[in-house]
C-alpha cells in the first residue's frame, strides 16, 4: 500500500494481540473479501499497523481497483524497458570500516583504498566495492534500481547518499528488512528469511491469470503462455522452479550475498555475490 501511493480511508487503535503484534514485526497488512449482499463485486478490506504501532490504517477498495494500481506499477517499468533490479549494501556493494569485528574491514586495511571509502553522515565509515558506481550507472539504463537491506532505515539512506551522491541512479524503494530480521530474532525463528520481493512489488501477488493477462493483453486465452519458463525461460533457466501461484517472480532480479535471507522460491531470483576477503 505504502509503495503504491495508495491512501487509507479510516484509522483503528492497534489491538494488544498477539496475532497483530506478528503482523507488525512481519510488516504484513492482513485483508479479507467482502462481496455486498444481492451483488458479485468483491471489495477488499486491507489492515496495516503503523509504523509507532499505535494504530491500523484500513483501507477498503474494490478488487477490481486494487487491481488496476498494481498493473500500472508493473507495466510502467515495461514501457520504460526497465526491469525491477534490488540490490544489498553490506558485503554487496559496500563494507563497513571498523577494527575488532571480522566483518568489516580495518581502518588499516581501508587505507589502501583512500578513493574507495566514503563518510557516512553518522561519522561511520564504509568501503565502497571496486567499480561499484560505474556499475550501477551503467545498471540504472536497463534496470529500476532499488535497495533491500537489513541495516536501519537511517543507515539505508546514508549509504545510498554515498553510491548514489546526485540521487540519478537509484530511483526505486529503499527498504530495510531490520524489523522482521529483528521480529525473527525475538521469536527465535533464526531460519526464517527476512526480506521478500512481496514486501518492495505489489505485482508480485498477482495470480498466474492476472500476470498472462497484463502481458499479453491483446491475446487471447490459448495464445498466452502457461507457464513462467515459456516466457523467460532463456533468461532465467529452462524448468526454473518458480511458485504457480504468482509469476511475477521472474520479473525482479536481486543482488545480494547471502542467499538464505530470502524465500526458497525466490533463490533462482538472485545473482550471488561471493564473500571478499579483502578490500
Amino acid at each position: 500500500m505504502e509503495y503504491s501511493n495508495v491512501p487509507y480511508q479510516f484509522v483503528f487503535d492497534f489491538p494488544d494481540h498477539a496475532w497483530f503484534h506478528d503482523l507488525y514485526g512481519l510488516r504484513k497488512t492482513a485483508y479479507v473479501t467482502i462481496r455486498a449482499e444481492n451483488s458479485s463485486e468483491q471489495w477488499d478490506l486491507h489492515l496495516k499497523p503503523s509504523r509507532d504501532k499505535s494504530n491500523l490504517f484500513g483501507y477498503i477498495y474494490r478488487r477490481s481497483e486494487l487491481k488496476r494500481i498494481i498493473l500500472n506499477q508493473q507495466q510502467s517499468l515495461l514501457n520504460h524497458r526497465r526491469l525491477p533490479l534490488v540490490f544489498d549494501l553490506d558485503d554487496t556493494l559496500v563494507r563497513v570500516v571498523a577494527n575488532n569485528d571480522p566483518r568489516y574491514v580495518p581502518e588499516h586495511e581501508a587505507a589502501k583504498v583512500p578513493h574507495r571509502v566514503r563518510k557516512l553522515e553518522d561519522g561511520r565509515k564504509v568501503v565502497l566495492a571496486d567499480r561499484v558506481q560505474e556499475f550501477i550507472e551503467w545498471a540504472h539504463n536497463y534496470f529500476e534500481i532499488s535497495v533491500c537491506s537489513l541495516g536501519d532505515p537511517q543507515y539505508v539512506k546514508m549509504v545510498v547518499s554515498v553510491l548514489d551522491p546526485h540521487h540519478t541512479w537509484i530511483k526505486g524503494i529503499l527498504y530495510s528488512a531490520r524489523q522482521e530480521y529483528n521480529h525473527h530474532i525475538a521469536l527465535s525463528n533464526r531460519h526464517k528469511p527476512p526480506k521478500d520481493l512481496l514486501s518492495l512489488y505489489a505485482f508480485c501477488t498477482l495470480t498466474p491469470e492476472e500476470y498472462r493477462c497484463a502481458m499479453y493483453p491483446n491475446a487471447g486465452v490459448d495464445a498466452l503462455p502457461h507457464r513462467a519458463s515459456d516466457r523467460w525461460g532463456s533468461a532465467f533457466g529452462r524448468g526454473s522452479n518458480i511458485s504457480t501461484t504468482a509469476l511475477t517472480f521472474p520479473m525482479p532480479l536481486i543482488i545480494d550475498d547471502m542467499s538464505n535471507m530470502w524465500p526458497a522460491e525466490q533463490q533462482d531470483n538472485i545473482i550471488y555475490v561471493r564473500d571478499r576477503k579483502n578490500v
